[in-house]
């Protein structure tokens, strides 16, 4: 078997580039929407629209690999947390070692650190944890109801995802007790991601697929708009809790548009002579590393040198800090992947970015 085969052999072509994707959306929300949107609200939105968060991917393409479980549980519960112990274990220490070298952290940070993470980033690993436990019992319940059960649950989950927006036309703010509350949560990428590998959205066919694409636009771009225009008393920030959910309208159905993008250009199988597979693999193998080490360079080496450097060198306005925040996300990218790269080449990398 030649070296090629080797490094595809049990590769899914759309799933490794959508963990690209995803990491390349999480550098993008974080230098554009963090460091940019709260001088200007206007580019904060805009960035919100386009940039779903890349962690509701991630969870889409842990449904997609792992459901349904087809390990005994115990084997897979293990098996899949330490995958993902070791990496939180170890970047908790570089995290709190960079906070309390910054006077950014506190005693108190480590005491905690069951409840809440040393870094914002570490959130989605304290969460695939708990998915990844909970994925066996889960498992029985999609084979037990099958296609149309499943069809039930997500259906319901889409209806919960417009809760953000009921504070413009029923409620002042979202109620805290709804009836909807218990679907609105990240649980349901995990389930979405299952269901559209096994039964993709036909998108761009004459019979359903421009419908649903009309559709998804309307809820990416038109609930948006029509928020801002139904409760212009209320602050940016009761606005931009609504479009900037994890689970909104806008973003889940982000999140289909570029799962099922991917999914029908690449497919299952990687082409047999793809001059592109084995860096489009290597990349992929990197992106828990990347997505683990990014904040680091963006906060650390990125900000202080590309900030200072095109404030010094443009004039002031919106084009510069757009510059400023895609320069600043695709430096981060080539940062972090450098640097996964580098700990791939380490014998015990497992312990440190995963695999």
């Amino acid at each position: 078997m030649t070296k090629n085969a080797n490094n595809l052999s049990g590769r899914i072509a759309y799933i490794d580039v959508l963990r690209i994707i995803a990491c390349l959306l999480v550098c993008l929300h974080h230098g554009v929407c963090i460091y940019l949107g709260t001088t200007r609200p206007n580019v904060l939105v805009a960035a919100t629209l386009t940039m779903v968060g890349g962690a509701n991917i991630f969870l889409m393409i842990s449904g997609a690999l792992l459901l349904p479980v087809k390990r005994a549980w115990r084997d897979f519960i293990s098996r899949r947390v330490s995958l993902v112990a070791w990496p939180l274990l170890v970047w908790t220490i570089v995290y709190l070692v960079d906070g309390f070298a910054h006077g950014t952290m506190t005693w108190y940070d480590i005491v905690i650190l069951p409840l809440a993470p040393a870094n914002s980033i570490l959130w989605y690993l304290y969460m695939i944890i708990v998915v990844y436990i909970t994925m066996p019992a889960v498992s029985i319940l999609i084979k037990a109801i099958g296609r149309r059960g499943v069809e039930v649950y997500l259906v319901l989950w889409l209806l919960s995802a417009l809760m953000p927006y009921e504070h413009g036309v029923i409620h002042s703010l979202t109620p805290p007790q709804h009836p909807l509350s218990f679907f609105n949560n990240c649980y349901g990428y995990v389930i979405l991601g299952y269901y559209l590998r096994h039964w993709p959205v036909p998108l761009f066919t004459w019979r359903h697929g421009w419908w649903i694409l009309a559709l998804s636009v309307l809820c990416i771009v038109g609930l948006p708009l029509f928020e801002f225009k139904m409760q212009p008393s209320l602050s940016w920030n009761d606005h931009i809790e609504a479009v900037n959910n994890n689970v909104s309208i806008n973003g889940v159905m982000m999140s289909v548009l570029i799962f099922t993008i991917i999914q029908k250009i690449f497919g299952e199988s990687y082409p047999s002579k793809a001059c592109w597979s084995n860096a489009v693999v290597t990349m992929s193998k990197c992106t828990f590393g990347i997505y683990l080490s990014h904040w680091l360079f963006l906060q650390r080496v990125c900000v202080p040198v590309l900030c200072g450097f095109i404030a010094k060198h443009l004039a002031p306005g919106l084009g510069t800090e757009l510059l400023t925040g895609v320069s600043l996300a695709i430096v981060t990218f080539l940062l972090s992947l450098l640097l996964s790269w580098l700990i791939l080449q380490m014998p015990f990398s497992r312990r440190i970015i995963g695999r």
